[in-house]
Order: structure tokens, then sequence, then C-alpha cells
């Protein structure tokens, strides 16, 4: 009788459980990859309520944070987050972007940029569930 060379089950079996041990490793990475890319394009958006919060504060003589909202002193009105567009709002001075809803595995992940102190220039600290995440 001749032997029949191949692959057994409990084979298949193990080099199932290696693949899917793999995948588990490479495809959070991906992700976190792709996110911090997509966090990079969100925080671009920031740019005008930045300039303008800067702005209030310089022109105004703005005191304290409470007054620096989005439709106030320049600051673009808020935006809610839709399908096709990212929210963005001010409120007491910090920015908050919301990723647009995408279905994706960024929808609701939010970035948020807070003054740190009241006197030109603003150095600004990040955060949001991005961080969280590790997309930030």
């Amino acid at each position: 009788m001749k032997d029949v060379e191949g692959m057994t089950f409990v084979d298949l079996l193990i080099i199932a459980t290696c693949f899917s041990l793999l995948m588990s490793v490479v495809i959070p990475f991906l992700q976190a990859s792709k996110g911090s890319e997509r966090i990079e394009d969100l925080a671009l958006s920031a740019g005008s309520r930045v300039k303008a919060i800067e702005a209030a504060v310089v022109q105004h003589d703005i005191e304290n944070y409470d007054s620096l909202d989005g439709g106030s002193f320049g600051i673009p009105a808020d935006l809610t987050a839709t399908s096709t567009l990212h929210g963005a709002s001010v409120t007491n001075g910090e920015i908050l972007l919301t990723w647009k809803k995408d279905a994706t595995f960024m929808e609701g992940v939010t970035y948020t940029l807070r003054p740190q102190k009241l006197s030109h220039p603003l150095e600004w600290g990040a955060g949001g569930s991005c961080v969280m995440r590790g997309f930030c």
C-alpha cells in the first residue's frame, strides 16, 4: 500500500490559528496607522477656529474662556457631524472636532484642542477620544 502525503486536519487547524493570531495583531496596528493619518486631516480643519480664537483674545482683550464660543467674536459657527461633513464646535475656548458619520471605524472619534493660557501666542493642548484609541 502506498503512503498518501498531505496535510492533516490538525495541520490545517494549526495554520489557521497562527494566521488568526497574526491578523489579531496586524489589523489593529493598520487601523491605528490609518486613524493617525485621518486625525491629522481632521486637525487641519481646526485652523480657522484656532486663528479666530487667537484673534479674539488679542483684539477683544478676553480675560477668560467662558465667552469664547462658536459664532461669537468671529469664531465660525458650530457644525454638526453628518455623513459628508465633520462636526466642529467651540465651547469655552475648547475646539471639539468630530469625525463624520460615515460608518467607518473612525465614526464619532473626537479631537479636541484647548488653549493652555490666555496670552498671545496661545499654546494648545490636544486630546479627545483619538488619544484613547491611539490615533493621536
